[in-house]
């Protein structure tokens, strides 16, 4: 009997086959079973008696042609499926099989006659193209990763959302398609894109450093969602804020010093020089990237942390970078951040509290904070709420302000620091 074909997003689904040397050409889901059984049925013919594939009865209905683990369930793919309703060709990680073997959903009950197309009996037929619609909210059709990159390139004003929620495409190409993504995004000008969802995409920290780098100068996305991409790690995570903070020995003209404590990153708001002699000694001392030197002093009561501590960060006074630098963002979801709970990496909050310094447009982060420096960070998105009160009522909210920006006539969310309207605004308000 024929296996049922899965529910699939079907050009979705050709489209990452489409990157496979051994499935080029195809262009429909039966070529694609017909294809990928026959390709199975060789590797099965080579797997060994021991080999972890022995334990996984694959039954070839679902026509995805790369496995991607879950990053909550090993024994599940990225879009929801069971390992076991992968083909045996989708699955070249024998070390993902001994992860989901053992587990209720990693294998079906049955002979391994039952495989289809795997066994050496040939492909059985799929299921009519019409009997398995594109899955998407509510069942309707679903735009695939291409086609919402190009609507994003097209800049259509009627577009003003994107949604890869799960996309298996972005999923196992997160940094490429994350370039293509923020390219198009650059290339229409304006760009009427406010609310870019990126949920469980499997971005990784390369993908985290390519975004940061677009939100940078991007004016219109308001709205971000990056839930469920527990891939992105410390490095990511900080990329984000595009404030790269390393605890270092501070310079020897300081006299004897030592690193902070664990080897931890501690963010102070007062730096031993004024600005005018910051650009001097930065200016004798440049970093990679661009980057300068904060030296900080670290004393008892400030902090757990002793002796001194240097922050390098790569958003200096004149590259700033990522969310520090951002104008439009008004909320953001990093929500499953790091992979765990909640967020625990001291780097991450230190890297956004130095963002913080400078972006008074993000009021809005949602998030999970298991740190010390979470108080501090609830205060700093306390006072962007109340600026963005202020300046919805157009009321003067230079008192709020960061003392770099202060009586710097700058604009947030269409109003004025000293009261009123007018000028470019650095957010939408809401």
């Amino acid at each position: 009997m024929a296996a049922i074909s899965l529910t699939v997003n079907e050009q979705e689904v050709l489209s990452s086959a489409s990157d496979d040397p051994n499935l080029a050409g195809i262009t429909t889901i039966e070529e694609l079973h017909s294809r990928l059984s026959e390709l199975s049925i060789e590797l099965v013919k080579k797997d060994g008696a021991a080999s972890a594939y022995k334990k996984i009865d694959f039954k070839g209905t679902n026509p995805n042609p790369k496995f991607v683990p879950n990053a909550f369930k090993a024994s599940k793919g990225v879009d929801g499926h069971p390992i076991a309703s992968y083909y045996r060709y989708a699955v070249q990680d024998e070390a993902m099989v001994a992860k989901a073997v053992g587990t209720k959903t990693a294998c079906f009950s049955g002979p391994r006659s039952s495989i289809t197309g795997q066994d050496g009996s040939g492909p059985a037929a799929p299921a009519p193209s019409s009997a398995r619609p594109a899955s998407g909210r509510f069942g309707a059709a679903r735009k695939g990763v291409k086609e919402l990159i190009e609507s994003a390139r097209a800049g259509d004003p009627a577009v003003t959302e994107l949604d890869f929620t799960g996309q298996a495409t972005f999923q196992m190409h997160s940094e490429a398609k994350m370039m293509e993504l923020t390219e198009a995004l650059k290339g229409a000008s304006p760009s009427p894109i406010k609310t870019l969802i990126l949920k469980n995409c499997g971005i990784m920290d390369a993908g985290a450093a390519v975004l940061g780098d677009f939100l940078a100068t991007n004016p219109s996305i308001q709205v971000l969602d990056l839930t469920e991409n527990g891939s992105i790690k410390e490095k990511g995570g900080v990329a984000l804020a595009k404030v790269t903070l390393l605890s270092v020995t501070a310079p020897t003209a300081l006299g004897a010093t030592r690193r902070a404590k664990g080897g931890g990153v501690l963010y102070l708001g007062t730096t031993c020089y004024s600005r005018d002699a910051y650009e001097a000694r930065s200016a004798s001392k440049p970093c990679a990237l661009g980057a300068h030197v904060l030296v900080t002093r670290v004393s008892e009561p400030q902090s757990h942390l002793r002796g001194w501590s240097v922050l390098l960060f790569f958003s200096s006074l004149n590259r700033r970078q990522g969310l520090a630098s951002n104008t439009a963002l008004v909320e953001v979801n990093l929500m499953g951040l790091t992979g765990g709970v909640a967020i625990r990496s001291e780097a991450i909050c230190a890297a956004f509290i130095d963002c913080f310094q400078t972006n008074v447009s993000l009021k809005k982060p949602i998030w999970r904070l298991d740190h010390p420096l979470a108080h501090t960070l609830a205060r700093l998105v306390t006072r962007n709420t109340s600026i963005a009160r202020c300046a919805a009522k157009g009321e003067p909210f230079e008192h709020l302000l960061p003392d770099d920006l202060k009586n710097t006539g700058i604009v947030v969310h269409g109003a004025l620091a000293s009261g009123g309207f007018g000028g470019l605004s650095s957010a939408a308000a809401t």
